[in-house]
């Protein structure tokens, strides 16, 4: 099966169901029903997990600036001595050329506008009306509905989006953008700036830097696992996600035969 026909199905779990009481006319159009006393499940979850946090929300903030305070104040007192540079490294003649090569090569470019044209089409599909999608409470619950030809038309202009946006990022003019990029990091203000933030984070080059994050997030990490707080939310939100999880009801999504002969026409590839 073509990967774009699986990416497509991976977006909803098949649960199949009969659409008999619903009072509009959407046949042939995929559908997510959520059923009444499910949709009554979720706002009692919903709310008691508001409860929960509007209960916390002091313990939570305390902690929150016990945590960020001291990076915040000492980096107030820090931080100012690298004002001066970053406005000389932004005027640096660099800074500048590159500047001007995205606003004078790249902005006005074939590829530029191609990129821009396919954008807009793509959002016009969801702003001019005739989009046959939509959603609505009924009786039965909330269901929400696109018309499989018009998701298809949707998955067209994003692929069309991507191929544009490929085309752009891989092009030489991109290439000359990048290296003009990396001549702004050579400016003598920005080596400055950098020498300033090794110091300043007790580290030495990029790995060192990478490895201080990693450390500070496994620390973040583990102290959110210890929290009784942090705990509780991660318990209740993963609760709410499957119970909408195990109570959805997916319907229509159309002919495998006729998806499939439609991914083959289209032939979409990966970004490889």
């Amino acid at each position: 099966m073509n990967f774009a026909v699986l990416a497509l199905l991976g977006l909803v779990s098949a649960k199949r169901s009969v659409f008999d009481n619903l009072d509009f006319e959407i046949e042939e159009a995929l559908k997510v029903h959520y059923p009444m006393e499910a949709v009554q499940e979720y706002e009692r979850q919903g709310m008691h997990f508001k409860e929960f946090i509007l209960t916390n929300l002091p313990t939570m903030e305390a902690n929150l600036h016990k945590t960020l305070g001291p990076i915040a104040e000492r980096w107030s007192k820090i931080g100012p001595k690298y004002l001066p540079e970053l406005e000389a490294w932004g005027n640096s003649k660099s800074v500048q050329a590159k500047n001007d090569y995205g606003m004078n090569v790249i902005m006005p470019s074939q590829l530029m506008h191609e990129l821009m044209e396919d954008g807009e089409e793509l959002v016009e599909n969801f702003m001019d009306g005739d989009l046959d999608a939509g959603n609505m409470f009924t009786n039965e619950g909330y269901t929400e509905w696109i018309d499989n030809g018009d998701l298809r038309d949707i998955l067209e202009d994003l692929y069309e989006v991507k191929e544009a946006f490929k085309a752009l990022v891989e092009s030489k003019m991109a290439r000359e953008n990048d290296r003009l990029g990396m001549e702004t990091l050579a400016d003598e203000h920005f080596q400055k700036i950098w020498t300033w933030f090794q110091e300043d984070m007790e580290v030495s080059g990029l790995e060192g830097l990478a490895k201080k994050c990693c450390e500070t997030l496994k620390a973040m990490k583990a102290k959110a696992r210890d929290c009784p707080i942090q705990k509780e939310m991660k318990k209740r939100i993963i609760k709410l996600l499957r119970t909408i999880e195990a109570t959805k009801q997916v319907s229509d999504l159309g002919s495998p035969a006729k998806w499939e002969k439609w991914a083959r026409k289209e032939n979409f590839q990966p970004w490889n």
